[in-house]
């Protein structure tokens, strides 16, 4: 079950691949160590604001779906999701328009703030759908959701920095095309999962209370993982920030595409596992994904060390 689960994703990390590697070969052409510095700090701030406020809501989703399936109430706990999400999407949206409208900062960092902010909004959205899908073990339609969003995102970033005066904001534009047309394409599902289901205000409290400490875990760590740019951009230069960035990209992605592709495939499974069959069987299938871990990610992490040199140039 776990090989075929694994190999369900591939598609999806695949994609990830190739624009883990392709972003950082390609946008280190296509833009100067200023612009790609800039683009650095704008994607970095994206994902602190979507972990901070909206990840609990994955979460949550991730640990309660098979319960609330079980239950037979699980049109109840997406509508309570999904109107959670609409609450914490509006009040980022007045604070977000009101800073990009009142604040004095450059035009410039007042676009990227802008399509930053439509980004956050758009893929905490989209991120939902795919939640449920995985929780689900829909395996084959949560890849295709996933890489279509991927490969669409780059390549559209891709060609507005072509086509267009773009630069740093070209990417950012290109995420944020990606989470929509993906996004659009996939809420007519689930609107029919969630139809006749009544928002409970007592479930978004659950939800809440177990899903803040994983919004605040990733945020913290998000902060500790890229406040060495913004430090650099302070200190230095966005042009040393862009140089640093696509080093630290080229070590720090391929690893964390393994990483993600084998947590994606376990999770629910040991989620599954703990609800219908107990925890017995959630830990049995926690030790073979340890392994699994192991076996995939030490070598992947000894061969990025051997070939640093010649990769980085």
């Amino acid at each position: 079950m776990l090989i075929r689960h694994l190999l369900g994703y591939l598609p999806a990390h695949l994609a990830n691949a190739l624009v883990g590697f392709g972003g950082v070969a390609v946008l280190t052409r296509l833009l100067e160590p200023n612009e790609y510095g800039r683009y650095s700090l704008a994607l970095s701030t994206i994902i602190f604001v979507q972990q901070s406020l909206f990840t609990w809501l994955e979460g949550a989703i991730a640990r309660r779906y098979a319960a609330a399936q079980a239950n037979g109430d699980l049109a109840d706990e997406l509508a309570s999701a999904y109107a959670a999400y609409a609450v914490v999407a509006t009040g980022l949206t007045v604070i977000g328009a009101a800073v990009l409208i009142f604040a004095p900062i450059p035009d410039d960092f007042r676009t990227l703030g802008g399509l930053g902010l439509g980004v956050v909004i758009t893929n905490a959205l989209l991120r939902l759908g795919i939640e449920s899908r995985r929780a689900a073990r829909e395996v084959t339609r949560t890849s295709a959701l996933l890489a279509s969003h991927t490969l669409l995102g780059f390549l559209t970033g891709v060609a507005f920095i072509l086509w267009t005066d773009m630069t740093s904001a070209g990417p950012i534009a290109g995420l944020l095309v990606g989470a929509v047309v993906v996004g659009l394409a996939d809420v007519p599902f689930m609107l029919r999962r969630l139809k006749g289901g009544l928002v409970q205000p007592k479930r978004i409290g659950v939800m809440l209370s177990f899903g803040a400490a994983i919004s605040l875990t990733l945020a913290f760590s998000q902060i500790m993982s890229v406040a060495d740019r913004f430090l650099i951009a302070i200190i230095l230069d966005e042009a040393a920030t862009g140089v640093y960035a696509a080093g630290y990209g080229l070590a720090n992605r391929p690893l964390d595409i393994v990483f993600v592709w084998a947590g994606l495939t376990m999770a629910p499974l040991i989620v599954a596992a703990f609800e219908q069959d107990g925890a017995a069987r959630a830990q049995e299938l926690a030790g073979e994904f340890g392994a699994t871990l192991i076996l995939i990610c030490l070598p992947a992490a000894t061969g990025i060390a051997l070939v640093a040199e010649p990769l980085a140039g």
